[in-house]
């Protein structure tokens, strides 16, 4: 298991392709600028079918994009939404309620490139 942690200006640029299995993404897309880069440097760095973890909570910021538009970026990355759950999240120090969407990226570089 090993942990990365990027803030929303970092970079994946140090993770070799193909290099996870899995990826997390809590409490950090209202902090993001590129949306965009960041789900295309996650598949990059993801093993082809490789999971992903979302909590879209930031969908409840203001002046943030909506849902509709979250599941468009991932929609262009391959990156296919295979279940969403309810969970309870320790944040700063108080548990919420809050969902997860669960993930999937192609499983194959060819259906990334179209073909």
């Amino acid at each position: 298991l090993r942990e990365i942690h990027t803030t929303g200006e970092g970079t994946l640029s140090a993770v070799g392709d193909d290099s996870l299995d899995a990826a997390l993404v809590f409490d950090v897309l209202q902090h993001v600028k590129d949306w965009e880069e960041l789900f295309g440097n996650i598949v990059r760095c993801l093993h082809p079918g490789g999971r992903l973890l979302i909590n879209p909570s930031v969908l409840s910021h203001p002046g943030k994009v909506d849902a509709d538009n979250l599941r468009s970026v991932l929609s262009r990355h391959n990156i296919r939404i295979t279940s969403r759950r309810a969970c309870r999240l320790m944040h700063y120090k108080h548990f919420t309620e809050d969902e997860i969407w669960v993930c999937e990226t192609c499983t194959s570089r060819d259906d990334d490139a179209g073909g």
